[in-house]
């Protein structure tokens, strides 16, 4: 499962970068866990394409993760990152934006922050909502240690999300729904087994 949705979003990642000019770019990945997408890039795009990934996370042992893969990372919040700092041609924000309190604000940071081209992937809703069931949840399993990384306060559906990175100061180049399982064949019975 995981696999498949890594591989999703690394072919999002590589149709981004085909369409961004030049060479030698240098992409962020915002809410690196890991690595894996850093490694997967590096090994998967066009020669001379892509200089450099980094990765920012809040998490000093996601960072360790990173760096022991030969990856190069930076220990902060997504919010608190100096976007011109990094001359970056693409952020992603993989299972990310829905951690933020203002993805609005942070969307607008970006984009007026000189990031052209941003790539987000988020959970599919059909409709939109708020998530206080996950952030009553957290609260009462460990209320002293509730993090970012433990809730989703806020998941869109994919037509919330282009209109909100319009208002950002984006334009939708382009936008895909991934699904773990088939929707339309005798198959969509296995969805409960996803």
């Amino acid at each position: 499962k995981m696999r498949g949705l890594h591989a999703a979003q690394v072919a999002a990642a590589l149709d981004a970068l085909s369409i961004i000019r030049g060479d030698e770019l240098t992409v962020v990945d915002i809410g690196d866990s890991a690595g894996t997408h850093g490694q997967y890039l590096r090994a998967l795009a066009p020669e001379g394409k892509m200089a450099r990934v980094l990765s920012v996370n809040l998490d000093p042992v996601a960072i360790d993760k990173i760096r022991a893969k030969g990856g190069d990372a930076v220990l902060g919040r997504a919010e608190d990152l100096d976007v011109a700092e990094y001359n970056a041609a693409l952020f992603c924000l993989f299972e990310t934006l829905e951690h933020l309190s203002d993805p609005l604000r942070f969307l607008h940071r970006l984009a007026t922050g000189a990031a052209a081209h941003v790539l987000v992937s988020v959970p599919y809703r059909r409709h939109s909502r708020f998530g206080d069931d996950h952030l009553r949840l957290a609260e009462s399993a460990m209320p002293e240690k509730l993090t970012a990384e433990q809730v989703h306060i806020y998941e869109f559906s994919p037509a919330d999300w282009a209109l909100l990175a319009r208002f950002a100061g984006y334009r939708v180049v382009f936008q895909r729904i991934y699904r773990q399982y088939p929707r339309r064949s005798i198959f969509r019975l296995t969805a409960p087994l996803w």
